[in-house]
């Protein structure tokens, strides 16, 4: 097991090194898109927009694949479980006060 990775009752998780890939490599095509655009390179400015929508497509599939993999919660109520009032079931003005 590396320094990146723990281990979650026999679950591995690590760093999504896919996922920072690829949105490292759609940072990195964007400024060649526009480049290509503006020197008048359209053809293959298309080209490397459509790799970049591929890639988003792909870091998109990925990221939820690694969301889904995480270890859930296990608290019974979500976030604190107090939400939602309590038992004493208010009561109303009797006339007496």
């Amino acid at each position: 097991m590396t320094t990146s990775e723990k281990n979650y009752e026999g679950l591995r998780i690590g760093l999504p090194w896919m996922l920072i890939v690829l949105v490292v490599a759609i940072i990195a095509l964007i400024p060649v898109c526009i480049s290509l655009f503006r020197s008048g390179k359209r053809g293959w400015g298309w080209v490397v927009l459509g790799i970049i929508i591929i890639l988003i497509v792909f870091a998109f599939k990925t990221g939820t694949k690694f969301i889904e993999a995480l270890p859930k919660n296990s608290s019974p109520g979500g976030f604190g479980g107090g939400f939602g009032g309590g038992s004493s079931g208010g009561g109303g003005a009797t006339g007496s006060w």
